[in-house]
């Protein structure tokens, strides 16, 4: 996924949260060679209830919410696809639990972050948002609904 600025204002988000949409969009997902995601809070995922934000293209986001971890089961053992995440370490050892297996390909931003610079203070989504985006961005404005 190639590095596209995109304002915050610009995302379109789209809500799923019926099973069966959410299955045939993990589907979909199968014929992709990457995804992002982050997961709203890893403490939802060990409670088995959880909103997942995935983007396959630059300002276009599906919410996934969905209280069956196994549902995602597929989609993080598909060897081919890549999976890019934001401290992703946490939330497999949750996933883990469920889906027994993640396979790589894996991108941790966190962790690249991390290795571009070592000595940086804090490595939080909103700072490297800032610091490689030059967009202030905090979590919960993705709670914001902008229905495509």
């Amino acid at each position: 996924m190639p590095l596209v600025k995109t304002k915050l204002t610009e995302i379109k988000i789209k809500t799923i949260d019926n099973p069966k949409e959410i299955k045939e969009f993990l589907n979909n997902i199968s014929g992709q060679e990457e995804f992002a995601f982050v997961f709203k809070n890893s403490a939802e995922v060990k409670e088995k209830n959880f909103t997942l934000f995935i983007c396959l293209k630059a300002a276009e986001v599906v919410k996934i919410i969905c209280n069956d971890l196994s549902i995602l089961n597929a989609l993080f053992q598909d060897n081919k696809i890549l999976k890019i995440g934001y401290d992703i370490k946490k939330t497999f050892v949750s996933l883990l639990k469920e889906t027994k297996v993640i396979t790589r390909p894996l991108f941790d931003v966190m962790v690249a972050a991390y290795l571009v610079n070592p000595s940086q203070a804090n490595y939080s989504l909103e700072n490297l948002a800032w610091d490689y985006l030059e967009e202030r961005f905090v979590f919960e404005t993705l709670e914001t609904e902008r229905i495509v």
